[in-house]
């Protein structure tokens, strides 16, 4: 039984890390900045840093903080008339076949603009070997953008069909489309 207690007590000392069972102080892990906490005596603390106080100004003074210079990103170079060397036709109408007079062209972005006639055909100049997109306008109808590429001298026939757009019974935005040749 005694050989069971020695053996138990070299066990649990052995656990602790100490070799002594006389010791009177306790031990923190080696990994703590303090090798040994004393009982009633508190580790130092370093004094905090003064802070600073911001500068005030007088009364009427305005002050002019630092700014980052803005960002300000490239517009797009526009088209120069010899570019325009394709042609792209069409009509414009409604989803019940009549056709949309006087819908706005836009040509990528408003970079040329044109509009239909009565009967909802227009042609226009359209940029060659460039990816440009076209979209009717007119206020009450929805319609779709369409995205193509055209090879210098072709001419491409594109119809829209818009939808009717109302407070009451908004349209939803259509999906764009493609035409032409693909980049």
């Amino acid at each position: 039984m005694r050989y069971l207690s020695v053996c138990c007590l070299a066990v649990l000392l052995a656990a602790c890390g100490s070799s002594s069972a006389a010791s009177s102080t306790s031990t923190v892990p080696s990994a703590t900045p303090y090798s040994r906490v004393h009982a009633g005596k508190a580790p130092q603390t370093k004094t905090k840093k003064q802070v600073t106080p911001l500068p005030t100004l007088k009364p009427g003074v305005t002050a002019v903080l630092p700014t980052v210079k803005p960002y300000v990103p490239k517009t797009p170079t526009p088209f120069p008339a010899s570019d325009y060397r394709s042609l792209l036709y069409g009509t414009v109408r409604t989803k019940s076949g009549k056709p949309l007079a006087h819908a706005k062209m836009v040509i990528q972005n408003g970079q040329r603009v044109t509009y239909t006639d009565a009967s909802g055909a227009y042609h226009v100049g359209f940029p060659s070997q460039a990816a440009v997109s076209v979209q009717p306008l007119k206020a009450g109808y929805a319609c779709a953008v369409a995205l193509g590429l055209l090879h210098a001298g072709e001419h491409y026939k594109l119809n829209f069909t818009c939808a009717v757009n109302t407070p009451s019974h908004p349209a939803p935005p259509p999906f764009p489309t493609t035409f032409g040749h693909h980049p």
